[in-house]
């Protein structure tokens, strides 16, 4: 009996240290997903503050109309840019507020693991 309980001791040993490094993993991914929003921010304000001065430039004066039809164009593309990017942002948020690494593994999953190890 003492066997089958140092068995079942290393057993449980081994699925935690499985269910630590799925942890760490996820964590890592956590790191790398606020990472990339914090860049993603940050390029959203770029855009903003180009947008911004595309406008002014726009609404600034006369000016030719091959290089207004070119920023009037830059201009849509960066809003067209900033749509996709905010829209990036928002299902990043999601994804983080969705992951709960507890929610990963339960004690009712964990036994059912010692029992077909058994």
């Amino acid at each position: 009996m003492a066997v089958k309980t140092a068995r079942d001791v290393e057993s449980l040993k081994a699925d935690v240290r499985t269910l630590d490094s799925k942890i760490s993993l996820i964590a890592q991914k956590m790191n790398t997903i606020e990472k990339n929003e914090e860049v993603i921010g940050r390029t959203i304000v770029a855009h903003n503050q180009r947008i911004k001065e595309l406008e002014e430039q726009k609404g600034s004066g006369p000016s030719e109309s091959s290089s207004s039809s070119a920023n009037t164009a830059d201009l849509n593309g960066l809003r067209e840019e900033l749509k996709e990017l905010k829209k990036d942002v928002q299902e990043m948020r999601y994804i983080l507020n969705s992951i709960n690494p507890l929610e990963f593994v339960t004690m009712d999953q964990i036994k059912e693991l010692m029992k077909e190890r058994k």
